[in-house]
């Protein structure tokens, strides 16, 4: 593990035919899928998934690999040849974060959490390699003021799979596990099909059940939203994620905002109560933000958020977003390739428990997930 630096190749993604075919390379099911789903994720929701991938609808994020892309399409359409061994780093501005991918995550058996020395070799490679390529550009991809500390400037690299601890030890500085929960494209439509099919959190809201009110996140509730994240979230970041979010209300509930008139008009407007449950669907394409208010817990409310984020993940329903259209053509829903997923914080013991209980609507907890954070070369 102690081999130099792999290269890193910066893949152009503006270009559509590039974007086009690393997505298809991380949503190859034999040599990707669904190790792949955060990085790949973090590409397809950073383009407006209501139109076609374009010259003027392209991702947005920042994406290397160490191998070519015709080379790595050349050996994964080759059924011959040995698995190939790549890594994809993909960063997302938004965020300030990395998400990382090697396609020696996909292995049959125990094959898939124990790596070889080769693999490992290769990992340490890569990881070395995107922190210098980060000192080289410092400040450009550093938390400078990591959770508002006064601790030294980091990268933050998500999603790194548990298989990589050994080989990522001698140069991260932190790691924070999270159990990945994952629903499979099959099980999704399955879980779609049982859900009501009036439950559509359009942007006018609209009542279902109990007569709970149902709508996407409001300006009015960010400092809520704020209040209870166990990870802190920019106001800006959180209205970006509007479109993609699912918010309960209750029409009997407080009004969260004051009126510019009488309550009346609060009563007519009934967005302006305060939510009660909500989550929405993150940059990377992941279920997370996920609350429910302590005075309303025990009516089945957090299923019912997770459920109504599967709708809008259908392709054949319609979203929330400000258009209003369905996704694109060709688009497989979910929040990538069809899949649907989340993390937890391994010391979230609530909301393992939370995503363990949906195991009957087809959701299965998969490997645990590491979001390390690496210091410059002049810190060791």
């Amino acid at each position: 593990m102690t081999g130099p630096p792999l290269h890193l190749e910066d893949v152009d993604i503006s270009s559509e035919a590039s974007a086009s075919l690393l997505i298809q390379v991380l949503s190859d099911e034999k040599h990707a899928l669904p190790e792949s789903l955060s990085v790949l994720g973090s590409i397809v929701n950073s383009f407006d998934r209501t139109r076609p991938l374009s010259v003027d609808n392209h991702p947005t994020v920042q994406a290397w690999c160490t191998e070519s892309l015709a080379n790595l399409q050349a050996q994964i359409s080759d059924g011959v040849s040995a698995r190939p061994l790549f890594s994809v780093f993909t960063f997302e501005p938004s965020t300030q974060q990395f998400r990382y991918f090697c396609s020696a995550e996909v292995a049959p058996g125990d094959k898939s959490k124990f790596p070889t020395p080769d693999e490992n070799t290769h990992v340490a490679g890569a990881f070395r390699a995107l922190r210098a390529l980060a000192d080289a550009h410092y400040p450009r991809f550093h938390v400078l003021k990591p959770n508002n500390s006064d601790d030294p400037p980091q990268i933050v690299i998500g999603a790194v799979h548990e298989k990589w601890r050994t080989a990522t030890e001698p140069i991260i500085l932190s790691r924070n596990p999270c159990p990945r929960y994952l629903l499979s494209p099959d099980n999704a439509k399955r879980s779609r099909s049982n859900t009501n099919p009036q439950l559509h959190p359009q942007s006018s809201p609209t009542l279902y059940e109990q007569d709970w009110i149902v709508s996407q996140m409001l300006e009015h509730d960010i400092p809520t939203v704020s209040s209870t994240s166990h990870i802190p979230r920019s106001a800006t970041y959180l209205r970006s994620r509007f479109p993609y979010s699912v918010c309960l209300r209750d029409p009997s509930g407080p009004v969260a905002v004051s009126s510019s008139g009488a309550d009346a008009e609060a009563d007519a407007d009934p967005t302006k109560r305060r939510a009660i449950a909500w989550a929405l669907i993150h940059s990377d394409g992941g279920v997370g933000t996920l609350y429910v208010d302590t005075r309303y817990r025990g009516r089945r409310l957090g299923k019912r958020v997770v459920s109504e984020l599967g709708r809008m993940l259908d392709p054949g329903a319609v979203t929330t977003t400000t258009s209003g259209c369905p996704l694109a053509d060709g688009d497989p829903g979910g929040g990538a390739a069809g899949w649907v997923w989340a993390e937890t914080m391994q010391s979230n013991a609530k909301g393992q428990a939370f995503f363990d209980s949906l195991g009957s609507e087809g959701w299965e907890r998969a490997w645990t997930c590491d979001w390390v954070r690496i210091g410059r070369v002049e810190q060791e």
